[in-house]
Formats: structure tokens, C-alpha cells, sequence
């Protein structure tokens, strides 16, 4: 609408089109270049490695979060001064 053409939408479709019949496609033309020709070995992993993996990321951003509070609550207990409200101005 900004550039008042439609080169650049028929492009972006054209472009889509393209993405999806020929590079993530297993369609009429064949595997694309990311679909494998033979299929990958099974792999099972434990539930304990998926919940570390979710979890310990997770808990130690609490952790930090938690500390971090905690020296700021410490430091304006200290220096109440310092950390005061600027005023806005009106617009």
C-alpha cells in the first residue's frame, strides 16, 4: 500500500510458493532439500534429560531474579535518596 504496487506482494508470494514446492516439499516433485530420503534413526531420550533441559534454565532466571531484588531492596534501604521518582514534564 506504501509503495502503491503489487510487484512486491506477487514477489513475496512467488517467493512462498516457491519455499514450499521445492525446499520443505515431499509432494509430486520430489523430496525437497530439507525432507531426508531415508529416515532417521529412532531416538529416545529419558524424561529426566527433557525436564533438566526445561527446568534449569527456568529456575536459575528465578534465582538470579530473587538476588537481584533482594540487593536492590538492600541498596535503597541504605541510600533511600537515590532512587527517587523523576518528574514528567507535560506534554
Amino acid at each position: 500500500a506504501k509503495t502503491l504496487s503489487l510487484y512486491i506482494p506477487i514477489a513475496i508470494h512467488l517467493g512462498w510458493n516457491f519455499t514450499q514446492n521445492f525446499i520443505f516439499s515431499s509432494g509430486p516433485t520430489g523430496n525437497g532439500f530439507f525432507i531426508q530420503e531415508i529416515p532417521g534413526p529412532f531416538r529416545t531420550d529419558s524424561y529426566l534429560i527433557f525436564f533438566l533441559i526445561l527446568l534449569i534454565p527456568m529456575i536459575s532466571l528465578f534465582i538470579i531474579n530473587f538476588f537481584l531484588l533482594k540487593s536492590v531492596k538492600q541498596v535503597q534501604e541504605i541510600a533511600p535518596n537515590r532512587f527517587h521518582q523523576v518528574p514528567v514534564a507535560n506534554e
